[in-house]
């Protein structure tokens, strides 16, 4: 994308159209800054319902992909619905958009003179209304990291609307990760489980992403890829038996590297932990680490379950509580290899009799990592909203270490392990409250 003339810095983007705009360098650059003002005020910074909506659609427009802001797109890509859910029912991205739209105005209400950008979200629309109102002063700034390009495949309606639920779910944290790299948090040690362990020594912490298009792949194909075939790049094991039209998304996501939002989101919040603590960090796709790497005594953050992430494969037999998926299965469910009394041996994911709340479930993991030295935190969930309640619970310390007190563990001893299945109850697609199911 090139700088454009200085008449194009006060073209807008006309409200409620599917056109998208063409920004200059510094005009995205002077955008993304208005972005993270807003999405870090104190109107935005509590309801990331909001800040991961208004991400997702100014980061779309960035990208020339204004087309894709369609409601059941978004519904896909944000709130984890599946691509042919009833809009006229599940009415989440209205509300979410409304809600947005609501604290939008209260914004720029309360910061009239925010900046050289104006971000609105007009009624009937959920493609932003950019105004770049004057030229940016030139600030020194990392340019974000560049995402896939978007495929030239032939597109078919059901491979598109896959690929597009699939390939939003990224959005989000390459913007969260701008924020993360130009932010210096000062310096806080966590003493308490499992970040006493993790920030001990010199070992450096690799946080791996699920690869949601090798699982998307999998669940398409009703198939469980092993570790070996996922390292040897084999995603499509029999491509043969597969219809061209199911074929050719496959061989989509076979090229393409996405995570989920939930994933992402648990990700920086873990990687801004470890850099207010000084310790080395990195975050990586699942699809990018070697087994040379996993031996080499670091710790490891992996996210997923061991169909998204097959990594998790490696430690999978020390869990008590593992992810299973059947065949005609919608939502698998965690299997308890060891019940205790009173204690279930499957969690299903379901509506209870008498109340509102949906419920799921997910899986905190603290272990020893199977080669020399090191450890394993390991979080996924049946659902979206499962897996973010985990991974704010396991940022949130007080609520650890109160989840993990009848353990009665110690934080300096570095065998001290554990396993939290937490049972969450959501509504319109955001989880409400938590609570711990089982303990190891």
């Amino acid at each position: 994308m090139v700088n454009s003339p200085t008449a194009a810095l006060m073209s807008r983007l006309a409200p409620g159209t599917e056109k998208s705009a063409s920004f200059g360098i510094e005009e995205a650059e002077a955008i993304r800054r208005e972005l993270l003002t807003i999405t870090q005020s104190d109107i935005f910074k509590r309801t990331r319902r909001s800040q991961e909506f208004l991400a997702y659609v100014v980061t779309k427009i960035l990208e020339g992909r204004g087309d894709e802001l369609k409601e059941r797109v978004i519904g896909c890509a944000l709130f984890g619905r599946a691509a042919d859910y009833d809009t006229g029912t599940d009415s989440i991205v209205r509300v979410v958009a409304n809600e947005t739209r609501r604290r939008l105005q209260q914004y720029y209400q309360l910061n009239p003179e925010s900046g050289a950008v104006r971000i609105d979200l007009l009624s009937g629309s959920y493609v932003p209304s950019i105004r770049v109102v004057e030229r940016p002063a030139p600030v020194a700034l990392e340019a974000l990291p560049e995402l896939p390009p978007p495929s030239t495949r032939r597109k078919f309606p059901f491979a598109w609307m896959m690929a597009a639920c699939f390939g939003a779910l990224c959005v989000f944290l390459a913007v969260q990760n701008w924020q993360l790299r130009t932010q210096r948090p000062e310096p806080s040690r966590r003493t308490g489980l499992p970040w006493s362990a993790l920030f001990s020594g010199n070992r450096g912490i690799h946080i791996l992403l699920a690869d949601t298009s090798v699982g998307g792949i999998q669940n398409l194909l009703q198939t469980r890829l092993s570790l070996s075939d996922y390292l040897n790049r084999n995603f499509i094991p029999q491509p043969d038996k597969v219809d061209k039209k199911t074929l050719g998304f496959l061989r989509f996501l076979e090229v393409n590297q996405y995570t989920s939002v939930s994933y992402a989101t648990t990700a920086i919040r873990i990687a801004q932990i470890a850099q207010a603590a000084g310790a080395p960090v990195s975050v990586s796709f699942a699809r990018e680490m070697s087994l040379r790497t996993f031996k080499g005594g670091e710790n490891f953050v992996v996210l997923g379950s061991s169909r998204a992430n097959p990594w998790a494969q490696l430690f999978e037999p020390q869990l008590n509580f593992t992810l299973e998926y059947g065949e005609g299965i919608r939502v698998p469910v965690f299997h308890n290899r060891h019940p205790r009394p009173g204690e279930p041996v499957e969690y299903i994911s379901g509506t209870p009799p008498g109340s509102t709340l949906h419920e799921t479930y997910g899986h905190l993991a603290f272990l020893p990592s199977v080669f020399q030295g090191g450890s394993i935190l390991f979080v996924t969930g049946n659902g979206s909203q499962a897996t973010e309640a985990t991974g704010e619970l396991l940022t949130d310390a007080p609520r650890l270490n109160a989840a993990l007190a009848p353990l009665k563990l110690n934080p300096k001893d570095p065998a001290a392990h554990f396993e939290i299945l937490l049972r969450v109850r959501d509504t319109t697609g955001a989880p409400v409250r938590s609570e711990v199911a089982a303990l190891r």
